[in-house]
Order: structure tokens, then C-alpha cells, then sequence
């Protein structure tokens, strides 16, 4: 009689330690101040103060140089010659506006 006694009040101290029975609305009881703490992270500033500053030292030609050449490498490797296309291809472009 005690050996199932003492086995019932071991089953029953051992389902208190169960979390669903808590039926709390946090995610876990041991969460705490979660919500604060991401707000904390997510509003304090990661970037250095030097980043802010616009006043950029720098030429102007040299950006507008950078820049078209940018732009002219652009359009050349946009445009395809006709060296390129198949010879059956021109062929047959050719026959059909012949007709």
C-alpha cells in the first residue's frame, strides 16, 4: 500500500514540473522581459557617427568619368553584332525578306 502510495505522489509532484499545465500567455515562464529587450536591440543605433556625414571629399570629374564609363560599358556589352549570329540564321533572314 505505501510503495503505490509513494508511486501516486511521485507521478503528481512530477506533473506540476510539466509546462503546459502552467497555461500562462507568455511563450515560456522563463522569457521575462522579452518584449523590452527586443525593443531595447532594435532602437538603439548600430552604425558609427562618421557614417553620417555627407560631406564626402571628392572630384567631381572623377565621379562623372566613373560614371560614363560605367554607362558606355553598359551599352557595349548590351549590343550584340551580327559577327555573332549563326550563318543559317543570316541565311535565312536574308531568303525571307527576298521574298
Amino acid at each position: 500500500m505505501t510503495k503505490k502510495l509513494f508511486t501516486l505522489a511521485s507521478l503528481v509532484l512530477l506533473a506540476g514540473c510539466q509546462e503546459y499545465l502552467t497555461r500562462s500567455d507568455m511563450v515560456s515562464p522563463y522569457t521575462g522581459n522579452a518584449a523590452v529587450t527586443n525593443q531595447a536591440q532594435q532602437t538603439i543605433d548600430p552604425w558609427p557617427r562618421y557614417v553620417y556625414d555627407t560631406d564626402l571629399k571628392t572630384s567631381g570629374k572623377r565621379q562623372a568619368d566613373a560614371i560614363r564609363n560605367y554607362r558606355d560599358a553598359h551599352e557595349a556589352s548590351q549590343a550584340v553584332p551580327n559577327a555573332l549570329l549563326p550563318a543559317q540564321q543570316q541565311a535565312s533572314g536574308a531568303s525571307s525578306t527576298q521574298q
